[in-house]
């Protein structure tokens, strides 16, 4: 999903930049039209300053908006979002994500569903007003 995307996206003349873990397959990216930011964070030591630093290299490459791949990069990105005052978009294919997304404490700006199930299951968490739920 995230090829079309990224390919759409670049035809526009929209700039992307693609954040993944340390550990992830180069690639993974190597056929999308991005600059790629390898990113490792300790969850349970200091990730203030993680996400501070992970800020400020998205900031100075001008990013006004990110997209969760998927609910469980959710709470990582609600924190850049927080962060870098832009409003962020989470993609979910799972039933039981609005739990996840439920506890981002920042509200994304849309949610991206896999199929109508997964949109109404995350509408029933009350995650999110459901009019910022739509089935892609």
């Amino acid at each position: 999903m995230l090829g079309p995307l990224a390919l759409g996206l670049a035809d526009e003349g929209v700039e992307l930049v693609g954040v993944c873990g340390d550990d992830a397959p180069v690639r993974t990216f190597a056929d999308w039209p991005m600059d790629v930011i390898r990113f490792f964070m300790r969850r349970w030591f200091r990730p203030a300053r993680a996400i501070s630093r992970l800020a400020e290299d998205l900031r100075e490459r001008g990013v006004q908006l990110l997209h969760a791949l998927d609910a469980e990069a959710g709470q990582t990105t609600a924190l850049l979002a927080a962060e870098l005052d832009c409003q962020h978009v989470v993609s979910s294919y799972s039933l039981g994500d609005g739990r996840l997304i439920g506890r981002m404490g920042v509200s994304p700006a849309m949610i991206l569903a896999a199929g109508r199930t997964v949109q109404d299951d995350l509408i029933k968490s009350h995650c999110i007003p459901s009019d910022r739920v739509t089935v892609v």
